[in-house]
């Protein structure tokens, strides 16, 4: 085997080893995911939680969003 085919065959390595990171890093970002799911459901379900404004990855309490709406219907006209 020369160098070219050496080469060719660490090339190939190297991009097999980069669609495995990138399948591991996929993998790793579901798992977190679920994690949170089940931590936010936890603290949702929980009758003795009353504020659940505590719970991380929740959207701001609702006084403080701010919805976008139009307040009357002459702007589709």
């Amino acid at each position: 085997m020369d160098e070219t085919d050496q080469a060719i065959e660490r090339s190939k390595q190297t991009e097999q080893m980069g669609c495995i990171v990138n399948e591991l890093d996929s993998i790793q970002f579901s798992i977190k995911a679920s994690q949170l799911v089940k931590e936010i459901r936890r603290k949702i379900l929980n009758p003795n939680n009353k504020d659940i404004t505590d719970i991380s990855g929740l959207a701001p309490p609702a006084q403080t969003r701010r919805l976008l709406y139009l307040r009357s219907r002459e702007h589709f006209d």
